[in-house]
C-alpha cells in the first residue's frame, strides 16, 4: 500500500566541540586538552599519519592510503597522492575542501603541500612519502 500523506520530521543537527587530548610530540606525552583549530591541526596530522585498515581500533574510514603511491610512476604518484589525501581527510565533517595542492620530489621522497579548508579555519600543511 502506498501512503497517501507525507509526514514531516524535524531534525536538529547538533555540532559537538572538537575538544581532544593534546599530544606533545617533543616528549611523546599526552598533556592536557586542546580545542578548535589547534585540535583540527592535530586531527589532520593523525589522519594522514595513520595507515588505513592497519589498526583494529580505528574504523575502515579512518587513516590514509598514501603509502600506496610507493613504486608508482612519479607523475601518476603526484595525482594519486592528492586523491589519497582527499579521501582520508574528507571523512571528517569539519573538513570542507583540500586546496592549493602541489607535489614535488625531493630526493626519494614525494612531498605534498596543501591547504585543508575546515569549518574552524584553513590549515596549511605538508605530508610526504618515501618512493623507494
Amino acid at each position: 500500500m502506498i501512503p497517501s500523506t507525507l509526514t514531516t520530521v524535524n531534525v536538529t543537527v547538533k555540532t559537538y566541540p572538537s575538544k581532544t587530548y593534546h599530544i606533545n610530540y617533543d616528549n611523546n606525552h599526552i598533556e592536557g586538552f586542546i580545542d578548535s583549530k589547534e585540535a583540527m591541526v592535530q586531527a589532520v596530522e593523525l589522519i594522514l599519519n595513520t595507515d588505513r585498515n592497519k589498526y583494529g581500533i580505528y574504523s575502515s574510514n579512518y587513516g590514509s592510503d598514501i603509502k600506496k603511491v610507493i613504486g608508482k610512476d612519479i607523475e601518476y604518484a603526484k595525482v594519486l597522492l592528492l586523491r589519497y589525501i582527499t579521501n582520508a581527510l574528507m571523512v571528517d565533517d569539519r573538513i570542507t575542501n583540500i586546496s592549493n595542492y602541489t607535489a614535488t620530489v625531493q630526493g626519494r621522497k614525494l612531498i605534498a603541500s596543501f591547504t585543508v579548508n575546515t569549518t574552524l579555519g584553513n590549515i596549511y600543511t605538508t605530508t610526504g612519502v618515501n618512493l623507494a
